[in-house]
């Protein structure tokens, strides 16, 4: 009896650890997709200033080499049926569920202005937009790494509770 009792308390206490788990991955994939994109503006700003390729190339090798799939995917197939860049990268960074709002905001009005800027002004930019994202990923992970903890330990103690109350 005291063996099952002590078997269901530590189910339960690891229950409640493992849904703040999943209810704090929300968190960490935002900082994992802003950290993707600031390395996406980097590759771009290396494929455009010093490998001095066609912007649409750049645009694509930077999102294949990066961890960006899906993004480089939906990029492909706008830019494939004769799509417009804006229309591409709009596609590409409304694709991405782990960006916000401001996120998406900023990478999507920051790539179209790239096809109409001479190479030195579009390395400016992209640099100016890697700073931008890297200030809000910083922003980010003090943020969401307070709230994922805060998650955890709020589900790790219900379930601690759960247990006090059961024995």
């Amino acid at each position: 009896m005291i063996v099952a009792r002590g078997l269901g308390a530590v189910m339960i206490a690891a229950t409640g650890f493992l849904v703040g788990r999943f209810l704090a991955e929300p968190y960490r994939q935002r900082i994992r997709g802003l950290t993707e994109w600031a390395s996406f503006l980097d590759r771009l700003n290396v494929e455009l200033t010093f490998r001095q390729r066609p912007l649409v190339d750049a645009f694509k090798n930077s999102a294949t080499t990066t961890n960006l799939h899906t993004a480089a995917e939906r990029l492909q197939r706008v830019l494939d049926q004769n799509g417009s860049l804006e229309e591409a990268s709009q596609s590409a960074v409304l694709s991405d569920s782990r960006l916000g709002g401001e996120e998406q905001g900023l990478l999507a009005a920051l790539i179209p202005p790239l096809a109409i800027s001479p190479a030195r002004w579009q390395g400016e930019s992209l640099h100016h937009g890697a700073e931008e994202i890297t200030r809000i990923l910083n922003q980010i992970r003090d943020e969401s790494g307070k709230k994922a903890r805060m998650v955890e330990t709020l589900s790790t103690l219900a379930g601690l509770t759960a247990v006090l109350l059961l024995l």
